[in-house]
């Protein structure tokens, strides 16, 4: 009876192993195909055209941003931002067509056992683009992924002068600063900003999460339990989405966009509140609309 009893025992953990091993194995394969992911976005952006008439105007029309968001990724706040810039020259605009044209390829880099973050190399672009960047910009991105789920990453800029975002790397962390140039290197990325509002209000907000939610532990459970608000100056425990939501919900708006418990980098991106500043290899479906008048005020949640 031992004998049989240790056979079984031998038999059991042998199964064990094997349906172990066919489980990594099945949630691994994923992970060695989602590197494609971006493959296919030169594709869905359509034909390169020529911007040079259009960059001539004096004046844009909401079709001329329509075009150019389009060919570049640059929303209609990036686009005048550039454009008054003194010294302004249309190859600044033009070096964002490059980028998104540009043939790239992507290198999917382990950042832990479980996680993987796909990079982007260029021949033809050494440095992406960056849209210009303002203090409470958000930034966001789909490059990474765990077990075949692109949960990606996000951050804000806290000051934009120094190039410095606040961000919630990884589980066993707290909140850092990080020098912003590092979102140049992820496969895909977009800069998000909060409508209707001006400059020093969304300053206000950086200062903010700069001040009070740098250090703050990393946990994948954040808004789980407990009440989902941020009334207090100080947040327990946040993911990167979590965090930067409790930044904006500290002073009454909310960007999640699907209401739940839990936010995620998709919530922000979808989130009816913010503007597109710049989308570079993000499909568009990501975000509302750009432009939709009917989504363009920002309702605070609380006064």
């Amino acid at each position: 009876m031992r004998n049989g009893g240790y056979k079984w025992f031998r038999i059991f953990l042998y199964g064990l192993f094997c349906v172990g091993v066919t489980a990594v194995l099945a949630v691994s394969l994923p992970q060695m195909l989602l590197h494609f992911y971006d493959a296919g976005y030169q594709d869905r952006c359509g034909e390169k055209v020529s911007l040079s008439k259009i960059l001539e105007k004096n004046r844009l029309s909401s079709n001329d941003y329509q075009i150019i968001f389009e060919q570049t990724g640059l929303g209609r706040q990036a686009v005048e931002s550039l454009r008054d810039r003194q010294g302004y020259q249309k190859d600044e605009i033009q070096a964002f067509q490059t980028a998104i044209f540009s043939k790239i390829k992507i290198e999917c880099r382990a950042t832990s056992p479980i996680t993987r973050q796909d990079r982007c190399c260029s021949a033809e672009v050494k440095k992406l683009p960056i849209a210009p960047i303002e203090d409470g910009d958000i930034l966001i991105s789909f490059s990474s992924h765990t077990f075949g789920w692109r949960h990606g990453h996000a951050g804000i800029v806290v000051d934009a002068q120094e190039g410095l975002c606040l961000e919630a790397l990884t589980l066993g962390s707290e909140s850092e600063l990080k020098d912003l140039d590092h979102w140049r290197e992820y496969s895909n990325f977009a800069v998000l900003r909060l409508k209707n509002t001006d400059a020093q209000e969304r300053k206000v907000i950086a200062q903010y999460a700069r001040d009070c939610l740098n250090g703050v532990p990393y946990s994948l459970l954040s808004g789980l339990h407990g009440k989902k608000e941020a009334v207090s100056n100080c947040c327990g425990q946040a993911q990167c989405a979590y965090l930067i939501w409790y930044a904006f919900a500290h002073f009454g708006y909310d960007l999640d966009s699907d209401g739940g418990r839990i936010v995620t980098v998709a919530d922000l991106a979808a989130s009816s509140l913010l503007d597109v500043v710049q989308s570079f290899h993000i499909s568009p479906e990501a975000f509302y609309r750009f432009e939709d008048d009917k989504r363009s005020k920002s309702v605070k949640i609380r006064e």
